[in-house]
């Protein structure tokens, strides 16, 4: 079989299935660099499939530029969809492959005050979409996909639909927003009004509301709080429409305001939502409550930001703090009395 045709077989199952776009391009860059290595490897001509995977497999994760054990299971669960779905030969009895090494990493997470910083070089839709991710815990698409039915301003709600895993949540709406996204909405009610009369496509459905009730999308319920200014074609069926903002525009904002606050950060849109659960737990809040928040199947996922808050360390006295009078001798001290420093 062609590699052309093994591909196109893959995109039609994800499509038959309504895998998401994201997973649709991650998926077929996997099978892209699967069928590239298998190429390469003539050794392993004659194998089977199942042989094939777990030597390559291993060898993600023994190359010089290593990988991550994360990845390595995106690129597992994306050739066994395709030897399963596309297909039609599933794996089993696999050998036993490398594992990379699992290390813990922590997330990059910002205080209040740097946030707060970080906002004073935040304007429009940027800045309201950064409050809204800081202050809920979303991540990026599921701030981008929200629409006008998703906020919930008497019961403090935000509706969080098809998040990661395709789930459904809700978190809490910022009483601190609420006077500012009803604003926004009654200024995005005459944009629905002019795209209307300009006889515009409605926005994109997801595919069993789309096909069921294909004229939702021109219904105010199901508008984008955050639209884009101008209308769009749309990737996947061509029509142009108005597409919500585009994915790269707060990435390369917050970009530029991280260096004009002067933050020392790797600060990226994911930074935002570690920087929630963080200062959702420096308040008290319940750990599992967080789970439930943040949409996280496991427990062990959300117990990491246990160790980002201030709490973590308040019990632990630095031999530096310890030290008589607090003050540090540096060589020379008894001959020079100015060679002293007072810290603290």
């Amino acid at each position: 079989m062609q590699i052309s045709e093994f591909i196109e077989k893959v995109d039609h199952a994800m499509r038959r299935e309504h895998k998401a776009r994201k997973t649709r391009e991650s998926y077929l860059g996997w099978v892209n660099r699967y069928a590239a290595w298998l190429k390469r490897e003539k050794g392993l001509y004659g194998e089977t499939a199942e042989v094939k995977v777990s030597s390559y497999l291993g060898w993600l994760a023994t190359r010089e530029v290593g990988c991550s054990p994360r990845t390595q299971d995106q690129a597992l669960n994306a050739l066994v969809f395709a030897y399963k779905k596309g297909l039609g030969q599933p794996l089993v009895d696999m050998p036993a492959w490398v594992r990379p090494p699992d290390r813990e990493r922590m997330p990059v997470w910002l205080s209040r005050g740097e946030f707060d910083a970080l906002c004073r070089h935040l304007t429009g839709d940027c800045l309201e979409l950064a409050q809204i991710m800081f202050g809920a815990g979303l991540r990026l698409n599921e701030a981008l996909k929200l629409r006008v039915r998703d906020l919930h301003f008497e019961a403090g709600l935000i509706m969080v639909r098809g998040g990661k895993g395709d789930k459904d949540r809700t978190t809490c709406l910022p009483r601190t927003l609420s006077g500012v996204l009803q604003e926004r909405l009654q200024r995005l009610y005459d944009l629905w009004e002019q795209d209307r009369a300009g006889g515009v496509p409605g926005v994109w459905l997801p595919d069993g509301v789309g096909l069921k009730f294909p004229n939702y999308g021109k219904d105010w319920p199901w508008q984008w709080v955050f639209p884009g200014r101008a209308l769009s074609r749309d990737p996947e069926s061509g029509i142009v429409r108005r597409h919500h903002v585009h994915e790269d525009t707060l990435a390369k904002s917050l970009k530029k305001a991280a260096v004009r606050a002067r933050l020392t950060k790797r600060i990226t849109v994911h930074t935002l939502r570690h920087s929630f659960a963080t200062a959702f737990l420096e308040g008290g809040g319940c750990i599992h409550k967080l789970q439930k928040l943040l949409g996280h199947t496991s427990l062990e996922t959300t117990q990491i930001y246990a160790h980002c808050v201030a709490r973590f360390a308040a019990d632990v006295v630095s031999p530096l703090d310890a030290m008589p009078s607090n003050v540090m001798r540096f060589p020379g001290a008894e001959l020079a009395p100015m060679a002293e420093r007072r810290v603290g």
